[in-house]
């Protein structure tokens, strides 16, 4: 019996081998719920396969779309090349060919009237808030970092959040903001969070409540 189980271990190991299974890379959740006005587009083609097949655009960024079901995909078929609101969870995770992939995870997909709605994209996310040296004559860079990710803050145009972000450095806190292009391109993600709220992230036991 012992034999039969040595003989079999060393097979499937032989197999594991063989077959070249890579391990499951873990992606990067960014925790962050995220509402999104732009252009969706359909049947995208990617180098590797490396696409969910359905993207949204706006200002000059792409996220792709997991959709959740039947009728979502349905309604992007519809809405190919049209502008939509998307609501979901923001994830990061390493691609082969694109060293970044963002992708959405759906829950709610609607149609937008770009008259009444601008593109951009609000999020709100959980993580610790970060502090780091200033450059000569300038403010330190703020930061919150959720599950991995890093994302800068612009307080520029608010000083008073600036001053309330600096209080709590090193708290985990709940930020809300627009997402936006980084200018200096210092991070790798090459995105920021411009907050407009940004409050002590309320404990496990107050949310249970």
């Amino acid at each position: 019996m012992l034999r039969f189980m040595m003989i079999f271990l060393i097979l499937t190991v032989c197999v594991a081998v063989l077959t070249g299974e890579p391990k499951a890379a873990s992606p990067k959740m960014v925790g962050a719920r995220v509402e999104c006005h732009g252009k969706l587009h359909r049947r995208q083609m990617s180098m590797g396969g490396e696409t969910t097949g359905t993207i949204v655009g706006f200002n000059g960024i792409i996220w792709e779309l997991k959709l959740p079901d039947d009728d979502a995909r349905k309604f992007a078929d519809q809405h190919d090349k049209k502008p939509v609101t998307v609501v979901g969870t923001l994830r990061c995770i390493a691609g082969t060919e694109r060293k970044t992939r963002w992708i959405v995870d759906v829950t709610h997909l609607t149609d937008r009237n770009p008259k009444a709605v601008q593109e951009g994209a609000t999020m709100t996310v959980e993580g610790i808030l970060q502090k780091g040296s200033a450059a000569e004559g300038k403010a330190p860079l703020l930061s919150i970092v959720a599950d991995g990710v890093t994302w800068p803050l612009d307080t520029s145009e608010n000083k008073e959040l600036r001053l309330k972000a600096e209080s709590l450095t090193a708290k985990t806190v709940l930020v809300s903001g627009k997402v936006d292009h980084l200018a200096e391109r210092v991070y790798p993600l090459k995105l920021k969070l411009s907050p407009e709220t940004l409050e002590v992230a309320p404990t496990k036991t107050a949310r249970l409540r």
